[in-house]
């Protein structure tokens, strides 16, 4: 980290957080590089007023479109009022690389992030800071806690093999059952035991259609140490005819959800296999008939308050996932028995997974909620693109294809192209003002400025998050999500919440509430209102009672 004295004797330093590790799983989620840039002064005060903006830049042997420079509005150092002396903080820095490069990586590659502080008017670069970013290759899953969600990119639904071994699967049940379909959970019947429930015939008919087409079990592919594991599609599985505990992991779990099951992926010391939901009666001692997709998506509404993602951790989330193993609302299943070296039965793969077992699950770190990844935007298939990047080397097609410019650069251009028409002090201006500048000189419906909406929806933020917001909605690819009750943590609809609690909320999470956070406690109120009268009517019996209020809330 280095600092500069600009003219008016005030020393700036700047620093930033940012991931030390970016994946090409994360390419369809709104999941920031760098999470928040702070200007800080010595505490020395300006002769003037003056504005500085922060620039970030990539530094990585690929291409130069990795990644585009990109400009924060421009903020003001104050030489007098309240604010003085107070550090300046950006929190929404709209950096991004481009996909289409990161998906075709071949291997790792090891750069950094610089953030440039630069005085607005002379452009001069008053301060920097500097970290390092490993990016991974497209098929590479880093095995830490704070990736583990990023597994389930790799899980393919729609890949031919995927294809194929259902199709051996129809096959099977319609042998063993008289019924080939594979229809989820439909067909469940909260009067069978769970070792017949359809959706356990359906996963045992994959499982053993997976077992015809004879899988060797395989060591890792080679990978260097640290950097985690290469992850085999489940195409290659069948053409290199081979798969780790990882790969054929991911290959049942796209199975299931392929058939309208809920894959859940386990991950143990140094081990992983798959599991599902089996939708069995969920609350069975209150006397709920919560069962089949009803009961599954309940669990899944429940993991995902709890988690606030995708992952349920051991150390942190111990309590909701004793509840649904022992319940056994889960079903684990191991999934290297499928290999022809270490082949057992379905029932043999449901009882013990390398150690593990319900009984046992001190070796467990986490379960991944499939589709709740998937919801969160980690769903880019691998890219094993012909095109590949290797570091400095990059393979191009031998007739490259014209390229035909999208709406978004033609407005870029058209907004580049007014501002070169501004005045000689406009040139020296950061080109993200620039470009704001230009867009409003464009008087044509294409400009967002003069568009007026006729329904408006009020939302409340906190003071503090105002210039965040902003940042964000003038960021280009950027938008902000509005959530009503069933997207804040469940447990504000019992205790409320504070104006605290939900500044701090909306700083992790960044989505706006609509209606204002303070009517959260009313929703309680309203669904025991309902309940009370359909008691009362007759229309609910006393048994149902719980159930209906999770289903209204």
């Amino acid at each position: 980290m280095t600092t500069v004295e600009p003219a008016s004797r005030v020393k700036l330093t700047v620093d930033f957080l940012s991931s030390p590790v970016w994946t090409y799983a994360y390419a369809g989620t709104r999941r920031p590089i760098v999470q928040q840039i702070r200007i800080l002064t010595d505490g020395s005060l300006p002769g003037a007023d003056f504005e500085v903006f922060p620039r970030v830049r990539f530094n990585f042997p690929l291409p130069e479109e990795v990644a585009r420079e990109w400009c924060g509005l421009p903020r003001t150092i104050e030489s007098r009022g309240k604010h003085v002396g107070e550090p300046i903080v950006f929190e929404s820095v709209g950096l991004t690389l481009n996909n289409s490069i990161i998906g075709r990586l071949q291997e790792h590659v090891d750069g950094h992030i610089t953030v440039e502080v630069v005085d607005s008017r002379s452009n001069e670069v008053l301060a920097t800071a500097s970290r390092p970013l490993r990016i991974l290759a497209a098929n590479q899953f880093l095995w830490e806690p704070g990736y583990l969600d990023t597994y389930a990119a790799f899980a393919i639904p729609t890949d031919p093999f995927v294809a194929e071994i259902l199709k051996r699967a129809r096959e099977i049940l319609k042998q063993r059952t008289g019924d080939s379909s594979t229809q989820g959970y439909q067909s469940e019947n909260p009067s069978l035991p769970a070792d017949q429930s359809r959706a356990r015939k359906i996963v045992e008919a994959i499982y053993d259609a997976t077992c015809s087409f004879n899988i060797a079990y395989s060591d890792p592919p080679a990978a260097m140490a640290g950097l985690g594991q290469r992850i085999r599609t489940p195409s290659q599985i069948k053409t290199e005819g081979c798969a780790t505990c990882l790969d054929s992991t991911v290959l049942l779990a796209a199975c299931i959800a392929q058939v309208g099951l809920e894959p859940v992926m386990f991950m143990i010391s140094g081990h992983a296999f798959v599991g599902y939901l089996t939708g069995g009666l969920l609350g069975e001692a209150k006397g709920s008939i919560l069962f089949g997709q009803r009961a599954v998506d309940l669990i899944r509404q429940q993991a995902q308050n709890t988690a606030h993602g995708a992952v349920l951790y051991r150390d942190r989330h111990y309590g909701l996932i004793s509840e649904l193993l022992s319940g056994r609302h889960i079903q684990p299943i191991e999934t290297t028995t499928v290999t022809s070296g270490s082949r057992r039965t379905f029932e043999e793969a449901c009882l013990s997974q390398n150690n593990f077992s319900v009984k046992d699950d001190s070796s467990l770190e986490g379960i991944v909620f499939v589709s709740l990844a998937w919801k969160m935007g980690i769903t880019p298939p691998v890219s094993l693109d012909k095109d590949a990047i290797y570091g400095h080397a990059v393979r191009t097609p031998e007739k490259p294809e014209s390229h035909e410019p999208t709406r978004q650069e033609i407005e870029i251009l058209n907004s580049d192209a007014i501002a070169e028409g501004l005045d000689g002090k406009d040139r020296d201006t950061p080109p993200r003002v620039r470009q704001w500048k230009a867009s409003l000189l464009d008087l044509s419906a294409r400009n967002p400025l003069l568009k007026t909406k006729k329904k408006f929806l009020e939302i409340e933020v906190p003071a503090s998050l105002l210039g965040v917001i902003d940042d964000q909605l003038f960021t280009p690819k950027k938008r902000l999500e509005v959530v009503s009750f069933d997207g804040v943590p469940f447990e504000w609809i019992h205790s409320g919440v504070t104006e605290f609690e939900f500044e701090k909320w909306m700083k992790t999470s960044l989505r706006l509430v609509s209606p204002g956070y303070r009517q959260v406690p009313e929703v309680q109120r309203q669904a025991e209102k309902v309940v009370a009268n359909a008691l009362q009517s007759g229309e609910l019996k006393p048994a149902d009672e719980a159930a209906a209020l999770v289903h209204i809330r």
